[in-house]
């Protein structure tokens, strides 16, 4: 939150790995054709590679230690650049006290705190659960052999089909996922035919899913149900919401060291 606060100071020290140059940028090929996608204009570039880790670390050096006023002159990868320095921006991390709060539009540290800690909170709750539900689903799929229906593989194909490195890793692993989703979703079905009291979803479960899956957004679950009805995905939700419920139902069951019974 801090470095996204930083505070910019114009400089005519050279410049350092953590400052940002203003910069215009003119760049060829090797047969001296003009890239127009490297044409640019007062152009802002960080030189704080660990953070934003948006080029390369050869352009970097070239610009390490310069001033406003310079040019530099350079060639890596087959592209000659012709950069321009506007501008040296000193980077300052602001305090992190009272005003730092208000400057996110809150009252005080603390309160600022509070937000910080509900919203990772929020965050990593959702993120243990998804892996919890993974877990869950994989070992539905591994317990009861299911073949991948053909489509559903052709599907998964198209969608890697276009990339040039790891095709085939990626294929393979987007049919492992096809795979435990089939099966899972099968088998949570079932689940919910042999146990309907016990994974019955009610109104109020809904509302927490839906509280869930908007986190600190700030929107209300009703208002967020109330979209979905009008664009027509509500149906389709709430039978993902099921499965859900069905997953926390038979985790609920696993801390309790109950064993299901057989078949």
């Amino acid at each position: 939150l801090r470095h996204d606060l930083v505070i910019k100071t114009p400089s005519r020290l050279p410049s350092t790995e953590l400052d940002e140059i203003v910069c215009s940028i003119a760049a060829t090929d090797n047969a001296g054709n003009e890239l127009q996608e490297l044409a640019l204009e007062s152009f802002p570039l960080s030189l704080d590679l660990q953070k934003e880790g948006l080029m390369s670390a050869g352009l970097a050096t070239q610009l390490l230690g310069r001033v406003p006023g310079d040019n530099v002159t350079f060639s890596e990868d087959g592209i000659n650049y012709k950069i321009s320095i506007h501008q040296v921006n000193k980077k300052e991390l602001p305090q992190l006290d009272d005003e730092l709060a208000r400057m996110c539009g809150l009252d005080s540290l603390s309160v600022l705190k509070e937000k910080i800690y509900e919203e990772w909170r929020a965050r990593n709750a959702a993120r243990i659960r998804r892996e919890l539900h993974m877990t869950v689903r994989k070992q539905l799929a591994d317990a009861n052999p299911f073949a991948v229906p053909p489509e559903w593989v052709e599907e998964y194909k198209e969608r890697v089909r276009s990339l040039a490195q790891n095709a085939d890793d990626l294929l393979q692993q987007e049919t492992e996922f096809a795979r435990v989703y089939a099966a899972s979703d099968y088998l949570l079905e079932l689940i919910e035919a042999k146990f309907p009291e016990e994974t019955k979803l009610s109104d109020v479960e809904l509302i927490s899913y839906a509280r869930e899956e908007l986190g600190t957004s700030g929107v209300k679950p009703e208002d967020y149900i109330r979209v979905l009805i009008a664009k027509g995905q509500y149906d389709s939700w709430v039978l993902q919401q099921k499965k859900t419920k069905t997953m926390d139902w038979l985790i609920s069951r696993s801390a309790n060291n109950s064993q299901p019974a057989i078949g």
